[in-house]
């Protein structure tokens, strides 16, 4: 494994190479034993530069970034400039460790609810909304016995709010209720409905449908069309000829 790993920083793999020697004599204030690597699962922890990209053209783009974070209605050109610098900033993060007024400074689109979530993708290959909510529902129970067994003044407080929250909930069943019921008094006026429409006649056309008989009635064949013929012409007069 040590080999391999060497094997990458050599070639240039960026989360190793910028724990190397030289990287570390560079840098002021770090201990020897300060190394850079991912402790959070980050899957994207320190990215290549995309192809044909170098430091200064994705700093270049950054500047382009402040400036269309300025105007409005712009939120996918500013996605599609967030992710091709995404590489650009997670080595300023990590190799610089600036503080958070400067970072936020110098990207301040980053700051925003839609970026946050697409940021927190791009390094974790996971989403942070869903994936939150998931968990918070999965804990959802331990955190409430956890907040009623609080006391004091907190407790009170956590009290109250609970107690409206359970007042909600139950305002929120009974209109949930009250809806259902309605959904299917509907349903069941509608097929009533139809019922009446459609009525015994077009009950009994369906099942004599089925039977020959009916198919020669809406579709008589050229035998039947004859014999018919024959039947009339006798009651009337001398047979007339027919073949088929």
């Amino acid at each position: 494994m040590a080999n391999y790993r060497t094997k990458l920083r050599n070639i240039g793999c960026p989360e190793l190479s910028i724990n190397g020697v030289k990287q570390r004599r560079g840098a002021v204030g770090k201990g020897p034993n300060q190394v850079k690597k991912p402790k959070k699962a980050e899957v994207n922890f320190c990215p290549a530069y995309p192809v044909n990209e170098t430091k200064e053209s994705l700093e270049k783009e950054r500047e382009e970034l402040t400036l269309e974070v300025k105007k409005k209605n712009n939120n996918q050109l500013i996605g599609r400039k967030m992710e091709k610098t995404f590489a650009h900033r997670r080595r300023e993060l990590i190799e610089d460790m600036p503080f958070i007024a400067e970072f936020k400074n110098r990207w301040p689109a980053l700051f925003s609810e839609n970026q946050i979530n697409a940021e927190f993708n791009r390094i974790t290959t996971v989403p942070l909304l869903s994936t939150f909510m998931a968990q918070l529902d999965h804990y959802s129970s331990k955190l409430m016995k956890a907040f009623k067994q609080k006391g004091g003044a907190a407790g009170r407080r956590i009290n109250l709010i609970m107690a409206a929250m359970d007042q909600n909930l139950e305002d929120l069943g009974s209109v949930l209720q009250l809806q259902a019921e309605n959904a299917r008094t509907d349903r069941t006026g509608e097929e009533s409905e139809a019922r009446r429409r459609s009525g015994s006649s077009g009950r009994l056309l369906i099942g004599v449908g089925r039977t020959a008989e009916a198919r020669d009635i809406f579709h008589p064949s050229p035998r039947r069309e004859c014999v018919t013929a024959v039947t009339d012409a006798r009651r009337e007069g001398p047979a007339s000829d027919c073949r088929g």
